[in-house]
């Protein structure tokens, strides 16, 4: 259907209206040709899905829809405890990520600290003055003193 003034003409061209009435959709599993029949075909039956049928298990947006449809059942105590049991589970995954994020940031100041310490003994054995090398490191003189040579 399209929307259409009192005389009959079309009013709005991109404007269409389509109504599907689902007890006519009969087609099995096994005849299912576009992604507009595995749609009609999964709202027409998960209410009776058991689990989720060969045709959509490689499809993500089918099991996204069905982990929708069971939360749907849910009552407003198991609502809450999936929530929850969410929150954790993200807590953990950005605690995670956070944590090998400072772990890699560390290990990047220290692998440039030892090379900062590897110059700064070269340069010693050069005899290059302590405020140059200091300079060029970014060691503090102190520092630069403790280095083994």
């Amino acid at each position: 259907l399209t929307l259409k003034d009192e005389e009959g003409v079309q009013v709005y061209h991109k404007l269409t209206y389509i109504y599907i009435e689902m007890p006519n959709f009969s087609k099995t599993e096994r005849e299912l040709e576009s992604r507009l029949d595995k749609w009609l075909y999964f709202i027409k039956n998960l209410e009776d899905f058991q689990a989720i049928p060969e045709i959509f298990k490689d499809e993500v947006v089918f099991k996204e829809a069905i982990e929708k449809a069971e939360l749907s059942k849910m009552n407003d105590l198991e609502i809450a405890r999936y929530n929850a049991s969410l929150k954790a589970y993200r807590d953990n995954i950005n605690t995670f990520n956070y944590a090998l994020k400072e772990g890699l940031k560390k290990a990047a100041d220290e692998g440039k600290r030892e090379k900062a310490i590897e110059m700064a003994a070269k340069c010693l054995k050069r005899g290059m003055p302590m405020v140059d090398i200091a300079d060029l490191t970014g060691l503090t003189e102190e520092e630069i003193r403790n280095i083994p040579l």
